[in-house]
């Protein structure tokens, strides 16, 4: 949300001042699924898209984002995006 977002920067440059960023962003994308899989699906794959977008906003250059993403039809797609915006992406399965 715009109010995360806004919380992470004020303690970013709390801490590290005007144009700080971080290294790493590890974000737990995939919940505990329910008894809707295509919603449940969709609901983590949004979180996965937001956790995104609020890293690529404040990595520093050549950071790193770390996910746990559900592997839906949409896990190829998000794995492009990711392609789109890191020199390297990299998946397991545990």
């Amino acid at each position: 949300t715009q109010k995360c977002r806004a919380a992470v920067k004020r303690e970013l440059k709390a801490h590290g001042g005007s144009g700080a960023a971080i290294n790493v962003v590890l974000h737990d994308g995939a919940p505990n699924v329910g008894t809707s899989w295509l919603q449940d699906a969709f609901g983590q794959n949004e979180l996965t898209l937001l956790a995104l977008k609020l890293a690529v906003d404040v990595l520093a250059p050549g950071g790193t984002f770390v996910t746990k993403m559900f592997r839906s039809a949409d896990y190829q797609s998000l794995m492009w995006v990711f392609g789109q915006l890191f020199g390297k992406v990299e998946a397991t399965k545990p």
